[in-house]
């Protein structure tokens, strides 16, 4: 199967190849290569056969490509979803795409009006879905299109067979357009014959009609054609716009027939040309133009119907103008048209082949040049290669160098390390040693500032009475060797409320909610609001402190009292001074 699909692949590139008949078929020239697709052929079937579309799709994916400058024949597989209509179809170029329309399969039982397009130079298919397709043609087959730009745009136009309508398919934005039609009446007539980018030609019998292209409308003008007795129009064959130096002229070929018409000067009779029986004896055939540079005009035929066969045959027909404008054709087959194109390139080969031998002595020169260099050059890289070397060696021991200063720095930075620990015990110690100092030293203080606290176990109480106040009498006890008075106050307890600071609040200094100053003092602002209740024999209150003081009648235990209870504990008297006081005026 291998070897098979090898020779098929050589047979189908191969100068000797040339492809299966056809007729019904459209070509169309992309740059220097013809395109040939589909058309119908014998070996496909009649329509009597069972229609399968995978057999057709299979059939419809290659493409003929006919290259140009050399007159080679080549077939080549397509990609993608090709149309099954590949009979009857209109087919043109724009820029890399061929655009197709219409058609209708080889068993005739297929038709569609779908607009398809096939990429030249990636060969794959893609079908053009349109925006609005309801405003699409209807017609399936036997339609005319060409290409025209309009304002810089691209457009396909699609006539209908025999009516009057006329739709226009922007490509840019998918969209078909229902242009205006103004002028004359084409009903009936078709054959849509592009002439230039706004403008072409539509054929019958008598008559050429003119069409204008513009954004969203079209202008016919119809013209009468006189058309010789000895002359027809040759409706089953194609037709193609020749331009030459003095006219742009309609070329006509088939159906027995070759002839031209004058489209632009107006003189618009047809004529004869003369051509071999071989050329003009065949309808349903494919016909294109090839511009050979700017003087060199090619017409390409091939296939068609032959007195009901259908032919493969390329036909090569070379343009020849006259002073007068006139046509004349000199016929080649493909084997000659081939042998020309060598003739035509043999000059440019025989210059190719001198400047090769030019350019070979200039390469050998070159050659000999290229291996100085090469040695100069590995000489270079030789040195290049020692002076790496001497580098690196350099490098090596400045990496040897700089890793024994950093185990240096390493070192120090342990015995760095090892000293900070050190000293940082030390100084933990020293602050350890100052804590337990600063404790021992607020230890001291806390009993220094608690000495005057009072163990009620060691008063002993005496028989000398000072006086009474509101809640009994006030007698004399002895304490640690001193004499002390006793209040029976410890009875208040559970009268007055004693929550927020040491003591009884009717008795505390103001200082008595901060133990920071915590001190004496505090007893001898106590005692001092004690003489005041011994004095009014009543539980004085803090806020008549000023008017109780003022109520005692004794000059000398007034003074000692207002210089008790005063705010500043600094400026109340000792307690030994109050005891001295008081022993004096007892």
């Amino acid at each position: 199967m291998a070897l098979r699909m090898s020779a098929l692949k050589a047979a189908t590139t191969s100068f000797n190849y040339e492809p299966a008949e056809r007729k019904l078929h459209s070509t169309v020239i992309v740059g220097d290569c013809l395109y040939m697709w589909g058309g119908e052929k014998d070996d496909l079937g009649s329509g009597l056969e069972d229609h399968n579309i995978e057999t057709e799709r299979k059939n419809s994916s290659v493409v003929e490509v006919l290259h140009l400058p050399t007159g080679r024949w080549e077939q080549k597989p397509t990609t993608g979803d090709p149309p099954l209509g590949i009979v009857n179809y209109v087919a043109v170029a724009i820029g890399n795409e061929i655009f197709y329309y219409g058609g209708y399969c080889s068993h005739g039982r297929y038709d569609d009006n779908v607009l398809y397009s096939l990429n030249v130079d990636t060969l794959k298919w893609r079908k053009v879905v349109p925006n609005n397709p309801e405003n699409g043609p209807k017609e399936k087959y036997g339609c005319g299109m060409i290409a025209v730009k309009i304002e810089g745009e691209d457009y396909l136009v699609i006539i209908e067979p025999g009516s009057n309508c006329i739709y226009y398919f922007r490509v840019a934005t998918g969209q078909w357009i229902l242009p205006k039609i103004t002028g004359d009446d084409i009903t009936g007539i078709d054959e849509l014959i592009s002439i230039d980018d706004t403008s072409a030609i539509l054929l019958k019998e008598h008559f050429v009609c003119r069409l204008t292209f513009a954004k969203g409308s079209v202008v016919c003008v119809n013209i009468h054609v006189s058309l010789p007795q000895d002359l027809y129009m040759p409706m089953l064959s194609p037709k193609v716009v020749l331009a030459s130096p003095l006219a742009i002229n309609l070329l006509a070929i088939g159906d027995k027939i070759c002839m031209t018409l004058d489209v632009i000067y107006n003189k618009l009779n047809w004529k004869k040309v003369g051509v071999p029986n071989v050329v003009k004896n065949r309808i349903c055939h494919s016909l294109s133009v090839w511009n050979e540079g700017t003087t060199n005009t090619w017409l390409i035929m091939f296939g068609g119907d032959r007195a009901s066969d259908t032919i493969s045959e390329t036909i090569f027909l070379n343009i020849r103008y006259n002073k007068r404008g006139d046509i004349s054709v000199k016929t080649y087959s493909l084997r000659q048209y081939q042998e020309e194109m060598r003739k035509r390139r043999r000059p440019f080969e025989q210059e190719i082949s001198q400047k090769g031998e030019r350019d070979s002595t200039i390469e050998e020169r070159h050659q000999q040049e290229i291996q100085q260099l090469h040695l100069q050059m590995e000489e270079r890289d030789q040195q290049a290669r020692e002076r790496e070397r001497e580098m690196e060696r350099q490098l090596q021991e400045m990496e040897r160098e700089l890793q024994q200063k950093i185990q240096e720095l390493c070192i120090q930075n342990d015995d760095m390390e090892r000293q900070f620990r050190e000293r940082e015990q030390q100084l933990q110690q020293q602050l350890k040693q100052s804590q337990q100092e600063l404790e021992e030293k607020d230890r001291q203080l806390e009993e220094q500032q608690s000495a005057w606290v009072v163990n009620g176990d060691e008063i002993r109480m005496t028989e000398t009475v000072l006086g009474n106040g509101g809640y009994g009498e006030v007698r004399v006890a002895q304490f640690r060797g001193l004499r002390v008075s006793d209040y029976g106050s410890a009875n208040l307890q559970n009268l007055i409320a004693t929550t927020e600071n040491p003591g009884n609040r009717v008795y505390s200094a103001p200082e008595a909610g901060n133990p920071r100053k915590h001190s004496p003092a505090m007893d001898v602002f106590s005692y001092g609001v004690l003489l005041i209740e011994m004095s009014i024999c009543a539980i004085p209150q803090p806020g008549n402190r000023r008017q109780d003081v003022n109520s005692i009648r004794r000059a000398g235990l007034k003074g000692l009292v207002q210089r008790c209870v005063m705010d500043n504990c600094e400026l109340r008297p000792k307690m030994s001074d109050i005891i001295n006081e008081l022993t004096q005026s007892i």
